[in-house]
């Protein structure tokens, strides 16, 4: 029994017997969805209505895949992130908090360069200023830029199976820069009073008050 494809823009090709049909299905000429005419009666079917035409639909099976959340569970702000981003930085793959210790090293080179020449401190104190505040606000935005987005930019470093492999871990660098963190505070106010008993000690002491020795 001989057949007509019919083309979406009404084109007739044909006439093919069953067989030819078949061929161009396997050579995926026609689809199922082909509108195919019967050239005795006229009749119109899909390719999956002839019968002995139409190949059963294609079943895909589901592919188990896990899926994890774009960033990790917690959201808190990252300490570590914040107070040792040149060594949680490297770790996760994040190179730009490596600026950081290179505006901090040079601003202290700097300084220390300019504590030996009072006299060019004195003479160029406005660009002494502007170093000394570039040094000091920039890697601050930066560290409170990891700091906030730390578990997130941990997490998409790729380093870390599930949100909560990379939220324990994350636990404990923050955990360390929090430690770090008090320990400087500790270590800058002992320093700290220590210099202001040492001042009132000598304000204090016999020549301070006026008294003989």
């Amino acid at each position: 029994m001989p057949y007509f494809v019919l083309g979406a823009n009404g084109e007739r090709f044909g006439p093919a017997d069953l067989a030819t049909l078949q061929r161009w299905m396997t050579e995926g000429r026609i689809a199922n969805g082909s509108v195919i005419e019967n050239t005795d009666t006229g009749q119109k079917l899909y390719a999956s209505q002839v019968p002995g035409l139409g190949r059963p639909a294609e079943v895909q099976q589901p592919v188990f895949q896990p899926v994890y959340s774009v960033q990790p569970v917690r959201r808190s702000f990252h300490w570590g992130a914040c107070i040792l981003p040149f060594l949680w930085g490297p770790a996760h793959q994040v190179w730009g908090t490596l600026v950081i210790l290179v505006i901090e090293g040079a601003g202290t080179l700097f300084q220390i360069q300019q504590s030996k020449n009072m006299v060019s401190l004195l003479t160029d104190w406005q660009q002494s200023l502007i170093i000394s505040a570039f040094v000091l606000i920039v890697p601050s935005i930066m560290r409170i830029y990891y700091g906030y987005k730390g578990y997130e930019l941990a997490w998409k470093s790729g380093r870390f199976q599930t949100p909560q492999e990379c939220d324990a871990c994350q636990r404990i660098w923050s955990k360390w820069g929090i430690w770090i963190n008090v320990i400087s505070c500790l270590c800058c106010g002992g320093w700290i009073a220590m210099v202001v008993i040492g001042i009132m000690g000598r304000m204090g002491g016999p020549s301070g008050m006026g008294l003989p020795n």
